[in-house]
């Protein structure tokens, strides 16, 4: 910026500057007009003024994340205020592109059992059912002076059936029929697995923080490894029927020790919270589902039912919060082939910053969680799975009864630094 249109800068009202701020993202009030303005300067700088744009943003948004700065971060506010408004302004306004990952030619239909993005959005793996190996799609990074395009990686690690998938950091795991957690470190791409967990029956699930992985397994229990011991579990409980429809227990962290469950028991479907170091079960539901998914996030969780039914629980007590169904408008596509439960469902549910992306069997929507969800963005998709990556604000969506596709939405224009830091 010129020396003469930084004076003009500093001659203006504060409460103009002040006005111009609002139509301003985050990052470039921090690297521009930071620099032209000595009141600006120390105004961003006060984390006072980020929670009150996220207040202004969203109340419900800085309703939930409210109490959440437990570890004192100074710039909690500042990233969640840059978090929530690069998500809700590229859905909002759809600037986004869409890139088609696949193989025209493939001779097999693709149900995708999970997708996940790896190594902050560089790589993106998933699952196709009845398969024995994991797929990992290289995408590479926004900052490439030249992007390469996409290639894909299999690894043929299990024996059997492959059933659930996660990441963490630059790791990916699987877990299968055959027993086995094998985890991979993708800055590796090539080259066996790096360790090995054995669990006592058939993995359906399991999800993992730090240096722990919880595991559930079609005969009801739950095993807890540790990454740095060796490949048995140091935990194992029964906490669901062994029997209902082969218990396809879903799991995922809350807070170390505890993780939230979902599956049969004596022909119900429950959420519980279990907690890990006590081993005993803290908190439960009943659900009144067949069919689940759920995601947890920022100490909520939130649950796509059958009949087009989206619901928030207390992560705590597991009481019911709120019924978004209604507002979600998956309830349309409630009356289409009724006898078959599973073509109803939300089959994907997933949160971020304020922000709740959800699937059918036809469509994929993204909605803000203000007083009254609000519709931001919605495509016609024959889909099975979604992954989302808040690094890189991108969206992907497997797409069913196809060769194995997968729609990828990334910001039209992307951010040259990571999205969810707003330092300059």
């Amino acid at each position: 910026m010129e020396e003469s249109e930084r004076c003009a800068m500093e001659e203006l009202p504060f409460e103009i500057l002040i006005g111009l701020s609002e139509y301003s993202e985050p990052k470039e009030l921090l690297t521009g007009l930071a620099s032209t303005n000595r009141q600006f300067r120390a105004l961003f700088a006060d984390e006072s003024y980020w929670e009150d744009r996220v207040r202004r943003s969203s109340k419900n948004y800085h309703a939930a994340v409210l109490d959440l700065n437990c570890n004192g971060d100074g710039n909690f506010w500042k990233k969640r205020s840059h978090r929530w408004e690069y998500i809700h302004k590229k859905f909002k306004w759809n600037r986004l592109t869409e890139n088609l990952l696949g193989e025209e030619d493939q001779q097999f239909l693709g149900n995708f059992r999970a997708l996940d993005f790896v190594a902050g959005g560089r790589c993106l793996a998933y699952v196709a059912k009845d398969r024995h190996c994991i797929s990992v799609w290289v995408l590479g990074d926004d900052t490439a002076s030249k992007q390469a395009p996409p290639h894909l990686l299999t690894y043929e690690d299990h024996d059997q059936r492959v059933m659930s998938l996660r990441t963490q950091g630059e790791k990916i795991s699987s877990g299968a029929f055959d027993g086995a957690i094998y985890i991979r470190d993708l800055d590796h791409l090539t080259g066996p697995p790096i360790q090995k967990l054995c669990s006592t029956g058939f993995v359906m699930a399991h999800t993992w923080k730090d240096h722990s992985i919880v595991s559930t397994t079609r005969g009801g229990a739950v095993e807890l490894f540790d990454t740095r011991a060796d490949e048995d579990p140091q935990m194992r409980e029964k906490l669901f029927s062994p029997t209902e429809v082969c218990n396809d227990i879903k799991v995922q962290f809350k807070e170390s020790p505890q993780v939230l469950l979902a599956g049969w028991d004596n022909g119900v479907r429950k959420l519980k919270l279990f907690d890990l170091r006590s081993q005993e079960v803290v908190a439960e539901t009943e659900a009144a589902t067949w069919n689940l998914s759920m995601h947890y996030g920022d100490e909520r969780l939130f649950v796509g039912a059958d009949k087009g039914r989206v619901m928030e629980y207390n992560a705590t007590t597991l009481d019911l919060v709120a019924d978004y169904s209604a507002s979600f408008g998956h309830l349309a596509n409630a009356g289409w082939l009724p006898d078959v439960a599973f073509l109803e469902c939300v089959r994907s549910i997933i949160y971020s910053d304020g922000h709740v992306f959800t699937a059918d069997l036809r469509q994929v929507k993204a909605h803000d969680l203000g007083r009254k969800p609000q519709l931001l963005w919605d495509q016609e998709i024959v889909f099975s799975e979604l992954a989302f990556c808040p690094e890189r604000c991108m969206l992907a969506a497997a797409v069913g009864h196809t060769p194995d596709q997968i729609k990828l939405y990334r910001p039209t224009e992307p951010s040259k630094t990571d999205p969810c830091d707003p330092s300059p």
